[in-house]
């Protein structure tokens, strides 16, 4: 087999390699509760990124006993909060096992060693946001350290991306070790009245390396035509 082609095939390879990783597409482990108070914590199996996902629910204020609901069904996670209902819902993916209950996130058993180092962040892809969106990440190995980093996301009506890079997380006992993610946990906290929506949630690569091999691969195949 003619040489440049197998290079082009191994280029070809590594740019698949690069995909996105898909955490949660909320296709799997549907879920729907409605509070008024309080702080709720349940656990959804699926095939989202460690089998299990943890999912917290806190009401922090509301004047008029209103509704805050969040919806999983369908590839759609939808929050959405009634007149002045301040509240925050969050994400863990940490593996399936743990006790729930109480008012917060429980560790894991972990990812099972997940290798991050091909990425360089996470990507949400919001369907709709009416407010500006206080959002927190918090990625983890239990044997060393923490990376984490509040974020405000814009509000916009429309679909689209906010990406978090991993080089603008602050570190905590020396940070995550990117090759060895034990745990990925996610705060969402609105504002009073607040309303968004997610279709998912993927690692993904740096985008200029995909485009680079994919240039790459083409300047090959070019060659071996002439």
């Amino acid at each position: 087999m003619n040489k440049t082609f197998l290079v082009a095939i191994g280029i070809l390879g590594v740019a698949v390699g690069a995909n996105a990783l898909v955490i949660d597409d909320f296709t799997s482990g549907p879920y729907s509760n409605t509070i008024q108070s309080g702080t709720v914590i349940a656990s959804q199996a699926g095939t989202m990124l460690g089998g299990e996902r943890d999912t917290l629910m806190t009401v922090t204020s509301n004047p008029f006993n209103l509704n805050f609901t969040v919806t999983i069904q369908n590839g759609l996670s939808a929050i959405s909060n009634d007149v002045s209902v301040d509240s925050m819902f969050g994400l863990d993916y940490d593996g399936a096992g743990e006790e729930t209950g109480g008012n917060v996130f429980i560790p894991g058993p972990g990812l099972g060693n997940l290798d991050f180092s091909s990425f360089d962040r996470l990507r949400f892809n919001f369907i709709s946001n009416d407010l500006d969106l206080n959002l927190r990440v918090e990625i983890r190995t239990y044997t060393q350290g923490m990376s984490f980093g509040d974020f405000v996301v814009p509000a916009q009506q429309s679909p689209f991306t906010y990406d978090v890079l991993f080089n603008s997380l602050s570190q905590q006992n020396g940070g995550a070790n990117f090759a060895d993610v034990d745990r990925i946990t996610i705060y969402f906290d609105g504002m009073p009245s607040a309303d968004f929506a997610l279709s998912d949630i993927q690692a993904v690569p740096e985008p200029a390396s995909v485009a680079v091999l994919i240039a790459g691969l083409g300047g090959l195949l070019a060659r071996r035509k002439r």
